[in-house]
């Protein structure tokens, strides 16, 4: 069975359920078509994402084919595999065809898609350097991709205009599924440790705003304030970094804060050696100290790769091939010949007869 004309990504700014300053524009919605279409057997289709209570098997639907630009929307056709009525959670097949005719607004797409995370760090860095609260904030970066890897079927997509997920109707069915695309928003390359401490710090001040008591707060953030510099920084040079408090008062200038927080944070990618993750970490709106942290976990995994790694072996022949090139004009035979002849002399190769 075939669904035609599926609406897969509109343009404009994502849904108001949604905080990040993204937008579809037509570059963006030529990119799902381009992306869509180059899948040599049509993109895979899913029913809702893989999440933390579900890893995605047995969610198979069956493909997406024929992407094509309508008016300001990307449509394509869902084509059920045979297997999607069989499915170990259930004939999703029928029930996603019966949907479908029945209720086709309860259910969209959202795609799941690679970010260009070169082109949304230029944007972050533009953003960050506005210094007029409002213009900053009225800031949207047109989304680029760098790949696509399917389009799952949602609750409420979040580039389809009725927001990612429906969060003021509690289920506590969907919760995994809510919770685990939240992360993915903001935190899908994050390091564990940074995303623990930015989780325990949303459940501090969850508790703290109604009314459990609370431990003794944490010291104030702290950075380094060594300048950017290459190579890499290893894990010790981060930890050891000299550091500044950063103390924030009620009277504080925010937009200032906020520009200082991206400047260090930045500085602390460069000096780590890995400026790309700066837009992550922005944007998941860590503080300067859970990035320095995660930096510091990234180098030291870094560094156990680079231990790991064979010590690559010396030439056997390097000083026969230096004695060649110091008498090559003098030498009437080849580099081969030579090497073999000095060999044998060294008794390292027995002499042929």
């Amino acid at each position: 069975m075939i669904i035609y004309g599926a609406a897969m990504m509109q343009a404009g700014d994502l849904n108001p359920g949604d905080a990040r300053p993204y937008t579809v524009d037509a570059e963006t919605l030529q990119q799902v078509v381009s992306f869509g279409n180059a899948a040599r057997h049509g993109l895979k289709a899913r029913f809702t994402h893989p999440n933390m209570s579900n890893d995605g098997m047995g969610s198979y639907l069956g493909r997406w084919t024929n992407f094509r630009i309508d008016g300001d929307t990307v449509r394509a056709d869902l084509h059920i595999a045979d297997a999607a009525y069989t499915s170990p959670q259930g004939d999703l097949g029928n029930y996603v065809l019966d949907l479908a005719e029945q209720d086709p607004e309860a259910f969209g797409v959202s795609m799941a898609t690679r970010f260009d995370e070169q082109n949304l760090a230029q944007f972050e860095d533009l953003r960050f350097r506005e210094s007029d609260a409002e213009k900053r904030k009225a800031m949207r970066w047109p989304m680029r991709f760098s790949g696509m890897k399917a389009g799952d079927i949602v609750d409420s997509p979040a580039a389809t205009r009725t927001g990612l997920f429906s969060l003021s109707e509690v289920d506590l069915r969907n919760l995994p599924l809510q919770a685990t695309t939240l992360l993915d928003a903001y935190f899908s390359d994050a390091p564990a440790a940074a995303i623990r401490e930015r989780i325990s710090g949303f459940l501090d001040r969850y508790l703290a705003s109604r009314g459990d008591d609370m431990p003794e707060p944490t010291p104030a953030d702290t950075v380094t304030t060594e300048t950017p510099a290459a190579p890499a920084a290893h894990a010790a040079e981060l930890s050891a970094a000299p550091a500044i408090s950063v103390e924030h008062t009620p009277t504080e200038d925010l937009a200032a804060a906020e520009r200082t927080r991206c400047l260090q944070i930045q500085a602390l990618c460069n000096l780590a050696g890995v400026p790309d993750k700066f837009s992550l970490f922005v944007n998941g709106n860590f503080s300067v100290e859970a990035a320095q942290a995660a930096l510091r976990d990234l180098s030291a995994q870094r560094g156990s790769v680079i231990q790991r790694a064979a010590e690559p072996q010396p030439d056997p022949n390097a000083k026969y091939k230096a004695e060649f090139a110091a008498h090559r004009n003098s030498i009437t035979v080849t580099e081969e010949q030579w090497i073999r002849s000095r060999r044998i002399d060294d008794g390292l190769d027995p002499l042929q007869k």
